[in-house]
């Protein structure tokens, strides 16, 4: 089942979610930073729950699309709101319309993740862009259900790789992060803790919490890609102009 706005929301305001939230930033940072390819200042789309990751420059640029059965509250605050609520297996975008789609929270409580992935496709233009944050099979965050992700469906990267491959995606580039346990979420990690997770990173560099992956589309198409359904209003980018 896939969790609430409000209890995505309501986590990040915790001391576990906020040391998650640094920690997956600072991985996407430098995960981003390898792609040379990356706009730097055109849209950045979002799929799922990325409000905790759209910081700096991104947050300018980011548009919140949120799953009709996850719900969505205003984004941001202040300003004009970046945020709109899809069914997320017919996006309301043009086909080859985005740059770079961003996946978080959202592709380990589907059902059907080859739809979602062949969705993404669709909407990309060619050698897009596709960032997946998601949590890692091997590792106790996704056993331990204290955070989002130790709930929904885990991948290993052998997993999402062979998935993607099937969407017709090359990854680029994989990234673990969260290393350790998870800590209670209102408490902040303790020195053990941190300790473990350390060791895990520096000896190991395996069993973080998180994966990031970053995947190129390829432009030969899946075999059984969907179309956008007819019900879906379509948007076109405006490319000169950022959010």
């Amino acid at each position: 089942m896939r969790p609430t706005v409000e209890s995505l929301y309501k986590f990040y305001k915790t001391p576990l979610g906020k040391f998650t939230a640094q920690k997956i930033n600072a991985a996407l940072k430098s995960s981003f930073l390898k792609l040379s390819s990356l706009k730097k200042d055109g849209p950045f789309f979002a799929v799922g729950y990325p409000c905790p990751f759209a910081i700096g420059e991104r947050q300018k640029r980011l548009l919140w699309a949120a799953p009709h059965d996850q719900g969505m509250y205003r984004w941001p605050e202040t300003g004009r709101s970046q945020s709109l609520m899809v069914h997320a297996d017919a996006l309301p975008f043009r086909d080859q319309n985005l740059s770079h789609l961003f996946m978080v929270h959202f592709l380990e409580f589907t059902h059907h993740p080859k739809e979602h992935l062949r969705e993404a496709w669709r909407v990309l233009e060619g050698e897009g862009i596709l960032t997946l944050v998601l949590p890692n099979r091997l590792s106790f965050w996704s056993q331990i259900d204290v955070s989002p992700f130790g709930e929904g469906h885990p991948y290993s990267l052998t997993q999402i790789t062979d998935l993607l491959e099937e969407a017709c995606f090359e990854v680029e580039d994989a990234t673990e992060t969260l290393f350790g346990w998870p800590h209670l979420r209102d408490q902040r990690p303790t020195f053990l803790s941190r300790s473990f997770g350390y060791l895990c990173e520096k000896l190991l560099g395996r069993g973080g919490g998180v994966l990031i992956v970053q995947a190129r589309k390829r432009m030969l198409a899946p075999t059984g890609l969907l179309k956008a359904r007819s019900f879906a209003p379509q948007l076109r980018v405006a490319r000169r102009e950022p959010f």
